[in-house]
């Protein structure tokens, strides 16, 4: 049943054991005034308490505590209207397995919830079969892989799909993961295009999703209802914070609510107001501190002129820094002039852009905007487009500007790849006067003067829910990448055609997680890939050299070579810095960090507990 505005009920749908059996329901009146808030969370992946996995505890990624408690934070949010939170939207991976204990889990604290929780499935909620068989089991197949059974969702939550009402705003759910296996595609897009097309004119609908859907998909559901008004669209699976305004609706792809996120931002969830003509959108992350643009008094980093590294101006940024690192350019045509580029974001407007600051002053020379978040850093090249050069820079959804390095001016912008499906946050590379832009979905070589596509790859791998900051390198006139997730993850290409030299990493999880570092002798490179393992191997042929192993799963900072090129640096994400021998990839030492140089990736990984 379609829960219509201003009505609730206890049950909105039967488990039909008779179809010849009438099954009723009733609803009760509610209060939905408008402006209203809900809110949305996501990638939960909800575990039962300390269960054993062989000989050893398996920590829970979130235990029923934790969602207890993410719940009673919402519960008690301030929202614009003074209401509170209407409802919580819950889209996907609710649970990590999809097995029956983790599903009697989440039931207990959905029931005990101090506002309502609609939810919808995700891919880990469909992977029961995979930890628990049951003869029963009949699993879609992707590739000639068990994928995902969804008959153990149905049973113990209910409905894949459905729909409701909300202070005049329409909801629709549907199985993203079903349908991208194709399993019931045909069937849901029936029922949501019939759903939708039974809307009056002019309804505001929102889809949610786990995953952002794409285009065509979109497309079509568009076709199907003109006569709607779509919102936006709210997602995870990605584990990464991500917004994209697109033909005027809102798709806010959020990471997860109750652990830091694989692009390093922090646990998270969204609040999203409609006021009865805009829906607005606004990022928390746990602890109370949001996203919102920050006060006058708010640092952004300061120059230093004298040690001890004493402050001598701070500049509050539009909006968030995030991976990206502030770099300062020496400008020839300027008398040693140096220039600060920072990029920043806000997620909820959505928008970001590059920011050009004196180095010496911190005045503002120029600001560059985009349409959505810049997650890595800008290029600045000195020889491109004048003396004093160009400065190239990327956001998240596939933007590339080319600017002037002192004025601003925006001299070229191009759009790699579908802005609904790019994930970048891999700094563009400039190199042999072409700019190196994009992701897995689509990898781009662009003329450094005009901004003109010369080759395009989009057969690197498949979109997956992990993004790459493995950023790219040229060594030995090869161009290097990395992808997450990916088998093959490690790309050697021609950098003038694009064209494969070699492929290697069969493996997904083993791939390449922070940069390139490059050996000065002009051939070898060093990476570190996921779980802790560093390489040196030959960019000319991907042939390893050595592999050695330092005591992490993530590594947000990249390797740095030694003064000497003896030794590569390489930190952890548990608080240790580790000196590896350039030629053998031995250890000569580790230094441990203080507590505040952890990062907070979910489950505590590394020695004595941390």
């Amino acid at each position: 049943m379609t829960r219509p505005s201003g009505f609730t009920s206890s049950a909105w749908f039967h488990r039909v054991t008779d179809r010849a059996t009438t099954y009723d329901f009733v609803l009760e009146r509610a209060e939905q005034p408008v402006p209203f808030t809900f809110a949305q969370v996501t990638d939960l992946h909800l575990c039962v308490d300390d269960e054993p996995t062989g000989t050893e505890i398996r920590r829970p990624l979130t235990s029923k505590a934790d969602l207890a408690d993410l719940l009673a934070e919402i519960a008690d949010t301030p929202t614009p209207d003074g209401r509170g939170v209407a409802f919580v939207a819950a889209t996907g991976d609710l649970t990590d397995r999809g097995v029956p204990a983790e599903y009697a889990a989440l039931r207990g604290v959905l029931g005990a919830a101090p506002l309502p929780v609609e939810v919808l499935p995700g891919n880990h909620d469909h992977y029961g079969h995979r930890h628990e068989p049951c003869p029963g089991d009949d699993p879609l197949d992707s590739h000639g892989m068990s994928t995902g059974t969804t008959t153990r969702y149905e049973e113990h939550v209910g409905p894949r799909w459905w729909s409701m009402d909300h202070g005049g705003v329409h909801f629709a759910a549907i199985d993203w993961f079903s349908h991208r296996l194709g399993g019931d595609r045909a069937m849901q897009e029936a029922w949501l295009h019939a759903d939708l097309s039974a809307q009056p004119e002019g309804t505001p609908a929102v889809l949610l999703v786990h995953d952002q859907m794409k285009r065509d998909s979109l497309e079509r559901m568009k076709a199907a209802a003109p006569h709607v008004r779509l919102l936006g669209s709210f997602s995870g699976h990605w584990h990464t914070c991500r917004t994209v305004v697109d033909d005027g609706a809102i798709h806010a792809n959020t990471g997860n609510a109750t652990f830091g996120s694989c692009d390093f931002t922090p646990p998270q969830y969204r609040l999203c107001t409609w006021d009865g003509a805009n829906l607005a959108v606004r990022t928390v992350t746990r602890g109370g501190v949001t996203t919102e643009p920050p006060d006058a008094g708010t640092r952004a980093f300061g120059y230093p002129l004298a040690r001890p590294w004493d402050e001598v101006w701070s500049k509050a940024l539009p909006g968030g820094a995030h991976m990206a690192a502030p770099v300062v350019a020496n400008l020839p045509d300027g008398d040693g002039w140096e220039i600060v580029f920072v990029a920043w974001g806000n997620e909820d407007e959505p928008g970001g852009g590059l920011l050009a600051l004196d180095a010496v002053s911190g005045e503002e020379l120029w600001r560059v905007g985009t349409s959505s978040t810049v997650r890595a850093g800008a290029v600045h090249s000195p020889g491109v487009g004048g003396a004093n050069g160009t400065v190239v820079f990327a956001s998240v959804s596939g933007e590339v500007f080319a600017v002037d390095a002192v004025s601003g001016e925006c001299l070229w912008r191009s759009q790699v790849g579908d802005p609904l499906h790019m994930w970048v946050y891999m700094e563009p590379l400039v190199h042999g006067g072409l700019v190196f832009a994009g992701d897995v979905v689509s990898f781009q070589a662009l003329d450094v003067s005009t901004g003109a596509t010369i080759w395009r790859r989009e057969d690197l791998g498949r979109p997956e829910n992990y993004i790459s900051v493995a950023h790219p390198v040229v060594q030995a006139e090869t161009l290097l990448l990395g992808f997450m997730d990916q088998s093959p993850n490690t790309w050697g290409l021609d950098p003038r055609t694009g064209a494969t030299r070699w492929s290697g990493g069969d493996e997904p999880l083993l791939s390449p997680m922070s940069g390139f570092l490059r050996d000065p002798d002009g051939e070898h490179v060093y990476t570190v890939r996921f779980g802790g393992v560093v390489e040196k191997f030959s960019a000319r042929t991907g042939e390893r050299r050595w592999k050695a192993g330092i005591d992490t799963v993530f590594t947000a900072g990249r390797p740095a070579l030694a003064a000497d090129a003896t030794g590569i640096f390489v930190p952890s994400s548990v608080g240790t810095v580790y000196r590896l021998d350039a030629a053998t990839g031995e250890t000569v030492f580790s230094t441990e960090l203080a507590d505040e140089s952890l990062l907070a990736m979910g489950v505590p990984i590394g020695s004595g507990g941390r």
